[in-house]
């Protein structure tokens, strides 16, 4: 069970839901059966590598409590390597940030690309503090080379690494993470190696919890319960240029509705706002149908 666990931390970190659960299902439990290596039926590694107390710590941080991003928190804690995460939606640096937050320098969050990012990175290395670097792009920079591998040169009682030409004290609390905005990032074999890969990218199995993907959902879902019953009559009983005013109305009445957070919230939605949404959709059509009907009388007048 624990070499599952730890094939899981170091293997699964850049996959998705689905592709995770068929490593665990059809790859690691037959191997362990093959092996003749005890195991249940169906393998749990979010009750096998964490407990519930912890994950509870991390949703008070901001984490999700779905098992993609469990799973993420999981290989983001217990790896030996620096994570690199992909967060395209800026769940992962949310959740980083206050779970990290006792032990972040007092400049926060830093960036790649900024000029003072050596001295920043030997101040956090020296403090033992947690670093949180975004803007990373596909490449990384070699000046963090020796910080990902883990070179340090034992002195005494204290550990040293070489940056960049200048041996900077090292504590073992020092924590790096490494986070990149681009939704599907062509990392090097070499930088892969270097650090865990870990994709929090919000899906449809993930979390409603998670910012972006949240609003979508809810939205998604206010429009579903409240909209669609009144005012998709309306729109398909009409036919040419007005059912295509009334979709165009529609559509952007479903951009620029106010939405919120929660998706449990929207179940207690008053009744009142059905008649506010359709006589909201009415009025963009008529808006549009008195626009376009403007517009031909000045160009026959023209």
């Amino acid at each position: 069970m624990l070499r599952a666990g730890c094939a899981f931390v170091s293997y699964c970190g850049p996959f998705n839901q689905e592709f995770r659960d068929y490593i665990v299902t059809k790859k690691l439990t037959a191997d362990l059966k093959k092996k003749d290596v005890p195991c249940s039926p169906s393998l749990d590694v979010i009750s096998l590598l964490v407990d519930v107390s912890e994950t509870s710590d991390w949703a008070l941080a901001g984490l999700p409590g779905d098992p993609l991003s469990i799973q993420n928190g999981i290989v983001v804690t217990r790896s030996s390597r620096y994570p690199l995460l992909i967060d395209p939606q800026g769940q992962a640096i949310k959740w980083i940030r206050q779970h990290e937050a006792e032990r972040l320098p007092n400049f926060g969050v830093t960036a790649l690309n900024n000029p003072r990012i050596k001295d920043q990175l030997e101040f956090a290395m020296a403090e033992g503090k947690a670093l949180v670097v975004s803007g990373v792009e596909e490449a990384l920079d070699p000046m963090l080379d020796a910080v990902l591998n883990k070179q340090w040169i034992q002195k005494g009682k204290s550990k040293y690494i070489n940056l960049m030409d200048k041996l900077c004290e090292f504590q073992e609390t020092f924590a790096l993470y490494l986070i990149t905005r681009l939704p599907n990032p062509h990392f090097s074999p070499e930088d892969q190696a270097k650090c865990v890969v870990v994709d929090f990218t919000v899906t449809q199995c993930g979390s409603f919890n998670g910012p972006p993907y949240a609003i979508d959902a809810t939205r998604l879902h206010l429009l579903m319960k409240w909209v669609v019953p009144f005012s998709i009559s309306s729109l398909w009983k009409t036919s040419g240029p007005s059912r295509r005013v009334r979709a165009t109305a529609f559509m952007k009445m479903a951009s620029s509705r106010p939405h919120r957070r929660d998706g449990r919230r929207c179940e207690a939605a008053p009744p009142r706002r059905r008649l506010h949404d359709r006589q909201r959709v009415n009025s963009l059509a008529t808006a549009s149908v008195r626009r376009r009907s403007r517009k031909r009388a000045s160009r026959n007048n023209y």
